[in-house]
């Protein structure tokens, strides 16, 4: 048959319902009377025109449709609205909060106006987001994703949580989040995708869980862990508070800067590969027997110690007036290219230190060995400081 309604109608449901429709079908309001209302068919569009759309401790499921409104959206006391495609457009923004969740999987999202989400859940997978410049904010939130997803426009605060619930591959402006939960899954920044920021920890112990953040930024004030994983960068800033490598971890760097201003601890078993990377280091490198150094540079942002249990090279050492020790016998570092030491002191403790290029020690500054090891000038050098 055929349905007439108009922005004069009211759709009061008395038991759980499901609209199909090939045409848009429009309600001056809906009532739910704590029916559950579910849209049929992706063919079926319904526009709520009057009134804002209150949704508490209920669900909406508009599954394969669409959905517009054009009074303000208001999701309370667990209400949900569950789409797996079609559009929901907000004329009027609104609001989801009291641990409500808006799924919103292979479906487009169109905001006229701001909406929030506030102690709730936003749920993406291939979600596309058309806010037309509206804020879409998220604050002490669950933020879902997986699939191919673009959060431009998503705006999480410091309290919300990215959770991943698939692989990922992520592009977005610059996302800073409270905390990063990968739950078996691997997430990839697409290389234009203008950083992530994280403030907590973030632990990676299975083998599926991954981190690669290409020639985006990743910026981990909290630290990171790896155990077991991948944590791998191509280009870009990746920066950590601190750096724990341990078991079947792989840490991976084929380019771009890596910043340890506290140092970083790589215990056997662990593989720490570096490329055509800058090393900017403060505190103690631990490295063990993991690192695989290629046309690596070390550039130092404070006092620092490497620590190794075979010998490793770097292509070039700036150590920018700070010390720089290398803290045990087993500890062989090898400086490719030319080396110039302005001020400050570098030592060995009983490991071999190799300048493979040119090395010039200024007035003011020490080279010294302390307890044994060699001090090897391939290419000889000048000496207006001190070597002992």
């Amino acid at each position: 048959g055929t349905l007439s309604s108009n922005t004069s109608s009211v759709l009061k449901l008395q038991a759980p319902t499901t609209l199909t429709s090939s045409n848009p079908v429009s309600f001056g309001a809906v009532s739910f009377e704590g029916n559950v209302l579910t849209l049929g068919s992706s063919s079926t569009h319904l526009k709520i025109t009057d009134t804002p759309l209150s949704l508490g401790g209920i669900p909406l499921e508009t599954g394969p449709g669409s959905l517009t409104l054009s009074g303000a959206l208001s999701l309370s006391n667990q209400g949900k609205i569950n789409s797996s495609g079609g559009s929901i457009t907000l004329e009027s923004g609104g609001s989801v909060a009291g641990g409500s969740t808006l799924s919103l999987p292979n479906t487009t999202l169109v905001l006229q106006s701001p909406l929030s989400i506030a102690s709730s859940t936003l749920k993406t997978s291939n979600t596309t987001f058309t806010t037309n410049s509206n804020a879409l904010t998220l604050s002490g939130s669950n933020l879902y994703i997986e699939g191919t997803q673009d959060l431009s426009g998503v705006v999480p605060d410091s309290t919300s949580v990215l959770r991943l619930t698939g692989d990922t591959t992520l592009s977005s402006n610059a996302l800073s989040v409270y905390s990063l939960e990968l739950e078996d899954h691997a997430l990839t920044l697409h290389n234009s995708m203008g950083g992530l920021s994280v403030s907590q920890a973030v632990l990676l112990n299975a083998s599926s869980e991954q981190i690669n953040s290409g020639a985006a930024d990743l910026s981990l004030s909290g630290g990171i862990t790896v155990s077991s994983g991948t944590l791998a960068s191509s280009g870009g800033t990746v920066s950590s508070s601190s750096l724990t490598g341990s078991g079947a971890g792989i840490l991976n760097f084929q380019g771009g800067t890596l910043s340890l201003p506290n140092g970083a601890s790589l215990a056997s078993g662990a593989t720490f590969t570096t490329s055509s990377t800058t090393i900017e280091l403060g505190g103690n490198l631990d490295v063990s027997n993991t690192w695989a150094s290629s046309n690596t540079n070390l550039s130092l942002t404070a006092d620092a110690k490497l620590s190794s249990t075979a010998a490793v090279e770097a292509a070039t050492l700036e150590t920018n007036g700070n010390d720089f020790e290398l803290s045990s016998g087993t500890t062989d570092l090898t400086l490719a290219n030319a080396f110039t030491l302005s001020s400050g002191t570098l030592s060995t403790k009983g490991g071999d230190l190799i300048f493979k290029g040119r090395a010039d020690i200024s007035s003011g500054a020490t080279l010294e060995s302390v307890t044994g090891g060699k001090l090897e000038f391939r290419q000889g050098g000048t000496n207006a400081g001190t070597i002992n």
